[in-house]
């Protein structure tokens, strides 16, 4: 009986141990999931773009300062929620459950959108991926949305710059082609003066044209 008592207690004790070392191992996990979760959190808090985790259901995990701006809404309170009800833009959120539907094998997406902030339409350049990690476990959908704002205004005022150009040159250039042509068809009739006269007129309106695209 004592034997039995004392292996009883020996198998207690070994199991008790077990217990404790999957106790502490559990613990560093999770310290170590925390603490990759708080670099997570501080790198992407760092960026001035606007930055949106979600998980594999299209669940908020993460957003840094600047999407909680954006789409106004507190991290605490958006946790777990669908994107869908926290971004309040159903394309974007039509194109996170998109990437989010193809899994850890899918490809970046990336388009362009416009959201109202502040009261006016801005653009931003969307890119949303998949998060895996590396053994290709689909761990989420990340979405970065950068400003492109100021470039779409520079990009429009080039294109009206080209297109009021191009209106400009239409004139002389009708000119020029005109008078040629006349030279050509001999209708200065081997006058010396019209020829120069009709030269002249041709140089003036190359010097307009010139001058349009100095």
């Amino acid at each position: 009986v004592a034997r039995r008592l004392v292996d009883s207690h020996a198998m207690l004790s070994l199991q008790l141990r077990e217990r404790q070392v999957m106790a502490q191992k559990l613990e560093f996990s999770q310290r170590l999931a925390q603490a990759a979760q708080r670099r997570a959190e501080a790198i992407i808090d760092c960026l001035n773009d606007f930055v949106l985790v979600t998980n594999p259901f299209g669940e908020v995990l993460l957003a840094n300062p600047e999407a909680q701006r954006l789409f106004q809404f507190e991290l605490q309170e958006a946790l777990g929620k669908p994107a869908r009800n926290v971004v309040g833009h159903p394309g974007l959120a039509n194109l996170i459950e998109q990437v989010a539907h193809r899994g850890a094998g899918g490809q970046r997406h990336t388009d362009e959108i416009t959201i109202v902030s502040g009261g006016k339409p801005r653009w931003y350049k969307v890119t949303i991926g998949p998060v895996v990690d590396n053994t290709t476990e689909h761990l989420g959908i990340a979405t970065v949305l950068r400003d492109i704002t100021s470039e779409k205004a520079a990009q429009a005022r080039s294109a009206e710059f080209v297109s009021a150009v191009s209106h400009e040159i239409k004139t002389p250039l009708a000119s020029v082609k005109a008078y040629a042509e006349m030279l050509a068809d001999g209708d200065a009739n081997g006058n010396p003066e019209t020829q120069q006269e009709f030269l002249e007129i041709i140089g003036t309106q190359t010097d307009r044209m010139s001058r349009l695209l100095e």
